[in-house]
């Protein structure tokens, strides 16, 4: 599955319309809507109900998990059972180093206090 990295749902679906070459009347069109309900999406002023969801994902090829996956991180502002990790590579790395660094602490703290 292709990795979508956009900061919320307005920008996927901006993006990957445009990438099809597709205006927003074009896109309603295609998906049985109003070029309206779009404009609010891209703006993230609203979100796409059920029913589009589906067609969203076959029109513009996004998994319909991935726009879903989008939909909660929008709503709640986490990712929910990504594939990816919500987090760089980079900011992975740093967080397993700080964790090793606090365990190293934890057992030297524990150390101490075994000998009183």
């Amino acid at each position: 599955m292709p990795v979508y990295k956009y900061k919320s749902l307005g920008d996927l679906i901006r993006n990957e319309r445009k990438n099809k070459g597709l205006t927003q009347l074009k896109l309603a069109d295609l998906i049985g809507t109003d070029n309206s309900h779009i404009s609010k999406w891209e703006r993230d002023e609203n979100y796409p109900s059920d029913k589009y969801i589906p067609k969203l994902a076959n029109t513009l090829s996004i998994p319909e998990e991935v726009l879903e996956r989008q939909i909660k991180q929008d709503k709640w502002g986490f990712a929910i059972a990504a594939e990816e990790p919500a987090i760089s590579y980079s900011e992975k790395s740093d967080i397993i180093k700080n964790l090793e660094a606090i365990q190293q602490i934890i057992k030297i703290t524990i150390d101490k206090l075994k000998q009183g």
